[in-house]
């Protein structure tokens, strides 16, 4: 066949991009930042995950006239897609020069940026969705970020921005302003996001631009004229051709000369494909086929087109002409759980051919008894879903094409339900769909039935049996249970074989589900949870603003400023690593990885990998010049293995190439052997019988623990376990190292440990300290997971620069990333706890066991913390505890925010709620019982002064009205029966300081210019928390000038050398305070010049001082607390102070399916004197989410041989915007001042993730109701992480 031209013609933010000899498999994504160097385009995942790449693509219609706007995920739209199509990006819509875009401004002025590397594609979500509806209703701005992940803000702020367009805000300048500052009336009606009542805003809504939608950019004439995309297409790549056809003649000509030929249409499945296929591959792209895109009812059968996306399929529902075809109208509720990327760009024919029973419609297709109708050149055919898509082989021809999908236009009762461990975009557990034929004269009786399960389980069932009993069945509670006993008997062959006991449970439910739905349209009754998403959330924020100037008179301590990179963040200006612009003669280097846990190395094959194209060389072990260890202290693990590897994902060598897919690709062609050995040890439990241990046992003891338990009235003894956690930080790990002269390299990666780093490279290339230079100028996300193992891409970059003498750039992909640091530790613990009647607990002897991975790194000091926190925030006199990290072979454990505390305190509350059902006590009266209180002593010898933890006790109490809402609880619990609401509140302490004494110091040098400009740098890395907001606002009040005028320069170890880690909720008590110390000496310098010349202003004190030859440069440095904890003698303190909150949360869980509702969270937080309330509150909303998604959502699941299964955002679910709580309150402590914090405020970044324990805890008040009603024991254990499938299984 002819094809007419290879030219492939879009346009990027109104450029015209024409181009020839275009490699196919290229995503625009890996286009937009590497050939147009547009890298606000950020790349979190490369599988459509994350969101952080959304871009919109805008599209004119011919048939109707109107351009239409798609948000997509970049890193999954192959480039040849474009041909004839917009693309627009952040830096499109608004830049600092330009001026901001309102949604770009309003995510930045409601502190919705952090770390910054998801809020390009937050933007570009928000975006898009008002180029599609100026005039959005709150949820469908909720609906819209569906498939954006976010790990630092908890979304609360994010949220709160982009519902200000929504015509159903208060807050909001399109509205007029907000009702408290008007005398409008308030669309909420004075409830959810309203400000008014609130004392202090952390937005000023009359500082916000409003939003036009007639100023946006127009759509390219030039695409709006016929021709461009009216003719056949090639377009040729030396791996892949790609075939662009007009018409379905075309799609069907080129299928039958190329059989093998792959079909595209919403490229969700085939852009993965493409990035690793190796052989030559032709696709043929019908995603601009019209014929694919119709709809139309024939003999009673609706035709629907194969190409039609997700979102049309919604759209469709809306139609008249379809409102008596019951299966379009079930569309949308089967796909509200799907982000906006995904509805746009999946396709119903695609999600078809992919034939698994995970995929969300095929249930619906199949019990609707659909039809699909494929062609080849030469005929068309039939093929029924049910019988030709419950097999495992494709039942299309080699020529043949899905075009259409038959639905029968029958009016059937219908139901669909989904479980997942997350509510939305997220794979299922299990699904199912049921079609009800309803007797026209007989009410609830049931005519006939369709009944298809899906879900993660081998091949979709439909059980036929259980069907045949429902017709002719009128519908009664007896007939539900004798309905659920025979879907149970049917079942029952299939527990064992792919599905599980679990799924049996949830198969029953969802019909018992159904049929009581049917009643309950009938007749008013107990209705069952949907779980569905609120369409309001409610929110509050409580703090005080500094109005007396109780700091300085400018007051920018104390205030609620934005972030200061906050802009460049939400315009995609700001860098982080894989944004450096390329540099000439720059290589990229990826590292081949083991993939075994232990095991000899007898052969590393390079010779594939050496002699592909582009390919310059390799690193291993024989190539380091010093020391191959990466941490030489230890020398416990190799950086690059010599002949044995001990835990998959580590780092056997690199190879090195001119860019990344060539290095990926080369990588992945290196042909590596083994011999097994043993052991392999994968568990804790296997770990304590092979004694296999990191280091010695830790303890801490007080009082006579024998005496105690003699004491005691009663003892309980029992055991429990954490899983471990995901960072899931947006930006991977990676470095860019540039070699200099003399054997010097510059290192420019994202770490927490810059001088750990520089020592680490230092060794590795046998060189002197001074000649490493490591900068950081940002993290997008850390939470510890940037600190021992952001040293590798750093350590191996450094090694292949030298040894190329070149620049050498790694970034390691999201699977590699998340194989390769551990995350949080899993724990096991033994108790023994006794405690009197009354339920005051009297002794308590604990054993906790860490899976540490491994090697050392930092297990130890998470164990030595974890066993300093064994009491939490509770006065028992009898205390032993005792932690061991055990070895195994797994990729070492690191640093997770919290740092061992969440694993304890989940043991501790745990006990507490044990010790509460044994006495038959409330759980809240038994941890008010034992609370530590004013000038008590902790078991680490801190002296409790100024505490205010009972304090915040109280008021979390007040401000969640618990005492009204519990009895609430019950009453609801007393009248439902497939739902029980739980409410619980959980206190936390966490001690601020790093208890190894040596490591609380740091260093700050700061610089007044002439102009009277002033440059900070200090020892700390900002990497979302704030911290350089904060900085730039303690040097500006001591220095007495405005915020604008301070810069906080990038993290060098040439200008602060020896820094502290940022870790441990001290950056900016430790970097604070130097900066602080250097800045008092300047003001002291400058001090005769104010005083000659009082009126003269800042800039001639700063000039006089220059003509006088006073230095306006100095260093400043600080050696903070006399603390530091001796595990030998149990002497203390271990801390400098406490950071104390409460947390009250309630939630509402669905017993059918053990899935749950947040319904509110009420948080009371002691962070001293706030030195700026938005970022506190930041860090307290994200750091509650964070804990939210460890203890309540986030699975980590290895095969039984230990790989990895949960590798990246697709199968490891973190919380979504639509998962925080539905009315979600934060305060800080008022009139509490700190006299051991700078300018009086605390360490806030760790503390509050321990809060989220209270919707654990909510959730096993709820599950205990059920059991109880149920007659069941109030004594079960709900296992860690309380997904949906635990949940289910404490129910029963």
């Amino acid at each position: 066949m002819a094809v007419n031209t290879d030219m492939l013609v879009f346009f990027v933010n109104g450029k015209k991009v024409c181009l020839r000899n275009v490699e196919p498999e290229t995503t625009l994504m890996a286009y937009l930042r590497r050939d147009l160097g547009l890298t606000g385009t950020k790349n979190g995942c490369d599988e459509g995950s994350c969101g952080a790449c959304t871009v919109m693509v805008s599209a004119y219609n011919r048939d109707s006239g109107r351009i239409v706007h798609k948000a997509l995920t970049s890193c999954m739209v192959p480039i040849c897609t474009l041909h004839g199509l917009a693309v627009t990006t952040t830096e499109g819509i608004g830049s600092l020069a330009t001026g901001l875009h309102p949604v770009q401004e309003r995510i930045v002025k409601f502190h919705g940026t952090q770390c910054g590397f998801c809020t390009p594609g937050m933007v570009m979500s928000m975006y898009t969705l008002l180029r599609s509806n100026p005039n959005p209703t709150r949820k469908q701005v909720s609906d819209s970020l569906h498939g954006n992940i976010c790990r630092c803000t908890g979304y609360r702020p994010i949220m709160d921005a982009f519902w200000t367009f929504s015509k159903e805000t208060c807050c909001s300048p399109e509205n007029g302003g907000c009702c408290q500052d008007t005398d409008l009336s308030c669309p909420q009606g004075n409830s959810a996001g309203c400000c008014r009542g609130q004392p202090a805003k952390l937005t000023d809504i009359s500082s916000l631009s409003l939003y036009d939608p007639t100023q946006e950019p127009i759509f390219p004439p030039e695409l709006q004229v016929e021709g461009l995309c009216e003719n056949l297409v090639c377009f040729r790549g030396r791996r892949v051709t790609w075939y662009r056809p007009v018409t379905l003649s075309q799609a069907l000509q080129i299928k039958s000369e190329n059989p093998d030929a792959q079909i595209a249409s919403g490229c969700t499945f085939l852009a993965q494909q493409l990035k690793t296929c190796v052989q030559e591959v032709i696709v043929i792209d019908i995603s601009g086929l019209k014929e694919l895109k119709s709809h139309e009812i024939k003999n009673g059968v609706l035709m629907l087109g194969a190409g039609l996306s997700m979102a049309d399929l919604i759209d469709l529902s809306d139609h008249g002409d379809l409102a008596e075809v019951s299966l379009v109208q079930a569309v949308p509720k089967v796909l509200e759980s799907w982000g906006s990327q995904l509805k746009n760009s999946a396709t119903l024919g695609g999600h078809i051919m992919l034939r698994g029973a995970r995929y969300d419609l095929m249930p619906l297709l199949v019990a609707g008894d659909c039809f699909a109708l494929v062609a080849s050149k030469d005929a068309e055919r039939k093929i029924q879903l049910k019988e030709a898509f419950l097999r495992d082989s494709n039942p299309l021809k080699p020529c043949e094409i899905l075009i259409s999908v038959g639905v029968p236009c029958a009016q059937k009762f219908v139901q669909t339900f989904k479980v997942a461990k997350r509510k939305h975009q997220d794979l299922a557990s299990l699904s199912a769909a049921f079609f009800l034929g309803i007797s026209p004269s007989e009410k609830l009786k049931i005519d006939d039935a369709q009944i298809t399960y899906g879900g993660n389980i081998p091949s979709l069932i439909v059980p036929v049996e259980t069907t045949k009993f429902l017709a002719g069945r009128k519908v009664s509670e007896e007939m539900i249970g004798e309905a659920m006993l025979a879907l149970q008997s049917e079942l029952l062959p299939f527990e064992g074989k792919g599905l599980s006991k679990t799924q049996s449970l949830w198969a029953q439910g969802f019909l018992s589900k159904c049929l009581l739905e049917l009643i309950a349209g009938n007749q008013q009754g107990d209705r069952v949870t949907t779980n569905e998403q609120p369409d309001i959330y409610k929110s509050c924020q409580i703090f005080e603003i500094d109005q007396e100037g109780t700091f300085s008179k400018l007051k920018a301590v104390g205030q609620p400023l934005t972030h200061s990179t906050g802009e460049e963040q939400a315009t995609g200006e700001a860098v982080f690593i894989d944004d450096i612009p390329m540099t000439v003669g720059e290589l990229y280097m990826y590292p081949v990885l083991s993939t075994q846990h232990h095991a000899k190395i007898t052969g590393v094959d390079l010779s594939e990998a050496l002699s592909m194209p582009g390919v310059h060389g390799y690193i291993d072990h024989k190539d380091v010049p010093g020391v191959n260890f990466v941490f030489a202290e230890y020398a416990d693990e190799e950086l690059l293995a010599t002949d044995t590897v001990h835990h998959c994902g580590q780092i056997i060598c690199g190879i090195v190439a001119t860019d990344r897919d060539t290095a990926v690709s080369a990588a992945q062609c290196v042909k590596v052997t083994y011999e097994d050995l043993t052991p392999v040890i994968l568990t804790i439990q296997e770990a304590i019988e092979a004694k296999s241990f990191l280091g010695l046992p830790w303890r801490v003891t007080r009082g006579n623990l024998e005496a105690g338990f003699a004491q005691s009235d009663e003892v309980l003894e029992g055991e429990l376990s954490t899983k471990g956690q995901k960072h899931i930080y947006l930006e991977t790990l990676g470095a860019l190292s540039v070699p200099r002269e003399r054997d010097q390299i510059e290192v420019y990666t994202g770490t927490q440990l810059c001088h750990t780093l520089q020592i680490a490279v230092a060794e590795v290339l046998g060189v002197p300290a001074h000649n490493v230079v490591v900068k950081v100028k940002r993290i997008g996300g850390g939470f510890g997971g940037k600190e021992s193992r952001s040293l590798l891409p750093s350590m191996i970059t450094a090694l292949a620069a030298r040894k190329f003498r070149r620049p050498v750039r790694c970034i390691f992909n999201r699977k590699d990333d998340t194989l390769i640091n551990g995350g949080r530790h899993p724990s096991l613990a033994r108790y023994k706890v006794g405690f009197t009647k009354e339920g005051k607990i009297i002794a308590l002897q604990t054993m906790l066991y860490t899976n540490g991975g491994i090697t050392k790194e930092t297990s130890n000091s998470v164990i030595k913390l974890a066993v300093i926190r064994g009491e939490s925030c509770y006065n028992i006199p009898n205390v032993l505890v005792e932690g061991r990290v055990c070895r195994t072979n797994h990729s070492s454990h690191a640093s997770l925010r919290g740092f061992g505390c969440p694993q304890m305190l989940w043991i501790v509350e745990n006990i507490l709620t044990a010790v509460a059902t044994h006495l038959s006590l409330q759980p809240h009266k038994v941890r008010e019982l034992q609370l530590y209180k004013e000038g008590e002593t902790t078991i680490t010898n801190c002296f409790l002064e100024n505490f205010k933890l009972p304090k915040c006790w109280e008021e979390c109490k007040s401000l969640a009205d618990f005492d009204k809402r519990s009895q609430l609880v019950k009453e609801f619990n007393s009248t439902n029966k497939q739902r029980k609401r739980g409410l619980a509140i959980q206190p936390m302490m966490f001690g601020i300081g790093i208890y190894d004494k040596f490591l609380n110091q740091a260093g700050a040098l700061v610089h007044i210019y002439t102009d009277g400009s002033v440059l900070v740098t200090h020892g700390g890395c900002e990497m979302g928390q704030g911290l350089h907001t904060k900085i730039k606002q303690i040097a500006s009040d001591t220095l007495g000038i405005s915020f604008d005028k301070v810069l906080v320069s990038e993290t060098c170890t040439n200008m602060v050398p020896n820094a502290t880690a940022t870790v441990a909720s001290v950056s900016t008590e430790l970097n604070g305070r130097a900066v602080h110390a250097a800045c008092i000496t300047l003001v002291e310098r400058l001090r005769p010049f104010r005083e000659a010349d009082p009126q003269a202003g800042w800039e001639k004190w700063v000039s006089a001082a220059y003509f006088s030859r006073v230095s306006l440069s100095t260093t400043g440095f600080v050696s903070y607390g006399d603390f530091g904890f001796d595990f030998d003698t149990c002497k203390g303190p271990d801390c400098m102070y406490l950071t104390c909150g409460v947390g009250c949360s309630e939630v509402e869980v669905d017993c059918l399916t053990g899935e749950h509702k947040l319904v509110r969270t009420d948080i009371v937080m002691d962070v001293g004197r706030s030195i700026n309330p938005a970022v506190d509150i930041g860090q307290i909303e994200g750091g509650f989410v964070q804990g939210y998604g460890y203890y309540m959502m986030e699975e980590v699941v290895h095969s039984p041989e230990g790989k990895l299964l949960t590798d990246s955002p697709l199968t490891y679910k973190i919380p979504l915007a639509a998962d925080i709580p539905a009315q979600f309150n934060v305060a800080l402590l008022k009139n509490n001042l700190n006299d051991k914090g700078i300018y009086s405020s605390k360490g806030i970044g760790e503390p509050p993730l321990l809060l989220a324990l209270s919707v654990y805890l909510a959730t096993h008040d709820a599950v205990k109701s059920a059991r109880v009603e149920r007659g069941l024991s109030e004594v079960f254990y709900l296992e860690h992480p309380s997904i949906p499938a635990n949940v289910l299984k404490a129910l029963n």
